[in-house]
């Protein structure tokens, strides 16, 4: 069972780095957005499994975002949403375990929908929720952005790449 978010606990531990990180001093303007961040997360009862955090880790992990972002043409069946996602990644593809365990991920998420139809044999195919059409372009508004700040990211890691090699 998770542990309850214990407010008072993380800020203690926030202004003991910031004090140790900054010599002992530190302002309130130093830790207002993260004493913000804390009691809004005790506000929302956050826990280990939140949902703030699970969907921002869905995001950013490469497999659900690409299975999602196949979906919005689908339904498809596992076998062509295997193949699909394989094809379209920068991996050499996705393991059936790994597709396996995204998708029920995905499903306990409420952001595809699994549906069986019972016929001989029996067809499993999964399509995006209405919900995991809205978390999409959300996605595609993150995507859009990276891509305008494409000549900023390039430049920012030439110059950290840089930094690293003296």
């Amino acid at each position: 069972m998770p542990r309850a978010y214990n407010a008072d606990r993380a800020l203690g531990e926030v202004e003991k780095i910031l004090k140790l990180g900054r010599g002992g001093a530190t302002t309130n303007d130093g830790v207002s957005n993260i004493r913000s961040y804390v009691t809004g997360m005790a506000d929302t009862g956050c826990q280990p499994d939140d949902p703030v955090r699970e969907f921002a880790s869905l995001a950013a992990d490469q497999w659900s975002s690409m299975i999602l972002l196949v979906l919005r043409d689908g339904p498809f069946r596992y076998s062509i949403l295997h193949r699909l996602v394989g094809a379209i990644g920068v991996t050499d593809g996705i393991s059936q375990r790994i597709l396996t365990l995204k998708l029920k991920k995905l499903h306990h998420n409420g952001l595809i929908i699994r549906t069986i139809e019972n016929e001989a044999p029996v067809r499993i195919s999964y399509s995006l929720s209405p919900l995991g059409y809205s978390f999409v372009d959300e996605i595609e508004h993150l995507a859009q952005w990276v891509i305008g700040k494409l000549p900023e990211i390039h430049a920012a890691r030439a110059s950290n790449s840089d930094e690293s090699e003296k």
